[in-house]
């Protein structure tokens, strides 16, 4: 497990720190400026990927929260960009990331994927959600 601080200094994150989950994780240049994090050696094809604790306590009940992010998916050990279809589920070899929050053992998708794909080589998409 690795982790690399956090770029950003939001009031619900519990630390500066990003973690990993079933995968390693290291800090890469962003889209266009900043940090990005690179998960490597995933072993679960859903969960494995960066990892960040927040504390529910500032989330306000019946409140509806926006999730954006950017993500550069691609294959295994190589600089190739994975070319996905957000519309296929996560069991598919095609399927894009997808960012999950996590309470205990529950998982639920929060933030997806979302078109027009970019796959012209560049590779960087934009992640949108939304829960409640």
């Amino acid at each position: 497990r690795g982790t690399v601080p956090a770029p950003s200094d939001g009031i619900c994150f519990l630390d500066d720190v990003w973690g990993s989950f079933k995968s390693q994780i290291s800090s890469v240049p962003g889209r266009v400026t900043g940090t990005a994090y690179k998960a490597t050696s995933r072993t679960h094809a859903a969960r494995g990927g960066p990892t960040k604790t927040f504390s529910t306590s500032c989330l306000v009940e019946n409140e509806w929260y926006e999730v954006r992010a950017d993500v550069l998916a691609q294959k295994a050990g190589t600089e190739t960009v994975h070319i996905c279809n957000p519309d296929d589920p996560w069991q598919s070899t095609r399927s894009c990331p997808v960012i999950n929050i996590r309470a205990d053992a529950l998982y639920k998708d929060i933030a997806w994927t979302v078109g027009p794909y970019n796959s012209d080589g560049i590779g960087w998409n934009e992640m949108y959600g939304t829960f409640q």
